[in-house]
């Protein structure tokens, strides 16, 4: 790899969290999410080390940064202030910030109708809203495609029939490989590291992913909430990659982790995956170095990702 090589961080599920005491502004679904904070997310979610991961990434020399959603935990005002804040820092080091938002972002429908994803993060947001191209570096597409909606008490996210039908477009007219598409919810509803429940799933996935993938050009999809690591090809369509990573400041004391965050790296010839992991005592290792390429193209450790 070269120092021309396209950097891209991607973090998820940061889940900056403020608890409620007024009960005023607990007569929604946000009493639940407010408990959930008050008696485990608030030890589960070290929000206090997110501006010193600010300097990690951009110690690596990325271009951008890409966040997959769940910036707040249930939708408040005071949590989109800190994630506001947090993405400022991001821009300050000199990286672009592209942001989709999380099913914990349009927590309550009330969080919706006053648009506090909108409006506190307006600034990071494509001028012309959901379903939106990116032209990473002027050249290298990115899809950003909009899964999350408010539930009365599920966590599962929806596909509008109209954004399949303009994912399938754009497949059909982008003329660059590898494409990049992003949205919060994976596409499968399990792998080796995480298995998915029915009330957090994607509706109309199967739907996507033939959207993305019957063109038979390359693609990587790339998706946050289910708080795990996982790389993997597809089975029904094998030009098309699963990549889903860790929440971003969670605190896991049976893996001895503090966070995690993704590192994609393009070339001419391949895209690289790297995971970086924040182990005890603030210290961070690549744990993982994976990588898919162009057809025919051999390279130890890849996965070919090749037409169907």
């Amino acid at each position: 790899m070269t120092d021309a090589d396209l950097r891209i961080v991607h973090i998820t599920d940061i889940h900056f969290w403020h608890i409620v005491w007024n009960p005023f502004r607990l007569l929604n679904k946000r009493l639940l999410g407010n408990l959930n904070v008050a008696l485990r997310r608030h030890r589960e979610f070290v929000i206090s080390q997110a501006q010193n991961y600010v300097e990690v990434i951009s110690d690596l020399g990325a271009s951008a940064v890409l966040i997959t959603g769940d910036l707040t935990s249930t939708a408040l005002d005071e949590e989109f202030s800190m994630a506001h804040d947090f993405l400022l820092s991001l821009r300050e080091k000199g990286m672009q910030i592209w942001v989709l938002p999380g099913n914990h972002d349009v927590y309550t429908f009330e969080s919706c109708r006053k648009k506090r994803f909108e409006t506190y993060l307006k600034d990071f947001i494509p001028p012309e809203g959901y379903p939106t191209t990116i032209s990473m570096n002027g050249e290298k597409p990115l899809l950003l495609i909009p899964t999350a909606k408010p539930n009365i008490l599920s966590a599962r996210g929806f596909v509008q029939p109209s954004t399949i039908t303009w994912v399938a477009e754009q497949m059909t007219s982008l003329n660059k490989e590898p494409i990049l598409a992003a949205a919060h919810y994976p596409l499968l509803p399990n792998t080796s590291t995480y298995h998915s429940a029915p009330s957090h799933r994607l509706r109309n996935a199967d739907k996507l992913r033939k959207a993305l993938a019957q063109s038979g050009k390359r693609v990587l999809y790339i998706s946050g909430h289910v708080h795990r690591f996982s790389f993997t090809r597809d089975d029904n369509y094998p030009n098309l990659a699963h990549l889903s990573t860790g929440a971003f400041l969670r605190h896991d004391p049976d893996k001895g982790t503090e966070g995690e965050f993704s590192e994609i790296i393009f070339n001419e010839n391949e895209v690289h995956v790297r995971r970086h992991v924040c182990k005890a005592s603030h210290l961070w290792t690549t744990e993982e170095v994976k990588s898919f390429c162009d057809p025919g193209v051999q390279i130890n450790g890849c996965i070919n990702i090749s037409p169907p």
